[in-house]
């Protein structure tokens, strides 16, 4: 996606229609600019600011992706079916680390485990990561797995998405037939090409044991708080680092948080560890 900056300037005041989803935008794929802008500069100087500091190339590429996950699929990239995925988190930040660290694991290894303590953030980072990059697969599902029954309750409803979608080489099991459905889903995942499920709150691995799915032709992104190895390779997640925190506090407050206020956020954060559930509760 090249344009010349005024039509770009126009694009991103046409997708970007409030205060809010103009910060969001910066904050999201540009923080050196979030960290320069004042919380009172208008739409016209924050885009100075930002073209100021990246290029159009880089600008472009960040609003196809913007435009990509609000709208599932930009002009020019393929519709990809997705199931019973969740909604992005509005207030998701930074993480542009660990974003790319489970790009380079998943990509390398199909099957991978986002793994930390509750309130890190591994469900967020994982539906963002997820429509992302939902137009590189040929479909994306989002399942619970926090316990057998959940997972195989998602694989019996999946076989009927894959059926209804063509994906699936032969129609599901009726859906009286459970048992039937689960074998055909596993079947047929271990046939298609280039799909991504995340497998969401899966702290019982043991209990998943015969319910993994194969990934000689697809890609598992896991997440969970089992402190054990599972299935597959791990990530450890961690904390925001004390920028994101504040990135995110200034954000979620709408507060400049200079000088002073500053300093005493900074302690704050310290003090939780920049823990993102925690700097949620206390913004």
């Amino acid at each position: 996606m090249s344009l010349p900056q005024p039509e770009l300037r126009e694009l991103l005041s046409q997708h970007l229609l409030t205060d809010a989803d103009r910060r969001a935008f910066v904050l999201d794929n540009f923080p050196d600019v979030a960290r320069r802008a004042s919380a009172t500069l208008d739409a016209q100087s924050l885009w100075n600011l930002l073209f100021e500091l990246h290029d159009t190339h880089e600008v472009a590429d960040a609003l196809h992706r913007q435009i990509r996950e609000s709208m599932g699929a930009a002009p020019g990239v393929r519709s990809v079916p997705g199931f019973h995925l969740p909604p992005l988190d509005p207030w998701f930040s930074g993480r542009t680390e660990a974003l790319a660290e489970v790009e380079r694991l998943l990509v390398a290894q199909r099957g991978l485990t986002l793994r930390g303590l509750g309130g890190l953030g591994k469900s967020s980072l994982a539906r963002r990561y997820l429509h992302r990059n939902r137009h590189r697969f040929s479909f994306v599902g989002w399942l619970c797995a926090a316990d057998a029954g959940s997972l195989i309750g998602g694989y019996v409803a999946l076989a009927g998405f894959l059926s209804q979608h063509g994906l699936s080489r032969h129609p599901a099991p009726s859906p009286t037939d459970p048992q039937a459905r689960l074998a055909f889903v596993l079947a047929e995942l271990a046939h298609l090409s280039d799909w991504l499920l995340v497998l969401d709150n899966a702290d019982h691995p043991e209990a998943l044991e015969l319910l993994w799915p194969s990934i000689e032709h697809g890609f598992v992104l896991v997440t969970s708080r089992h402190p054990e190895p599972g299935r597959f390779p791990v990530y450890e997640l961690p904390p925001w680092n004390l920028e994101e925190a504040l990135s995110f506090l200034r954000r979620r407050t709408g507060q400049t948080l200079t000088g002073s206020a500053e300093a005493a956020a900074r302690a704050i954060l310290k003090e939780v560890e920049a823990l993102p559930l925690a700097v949620e509760q206390i913004s």
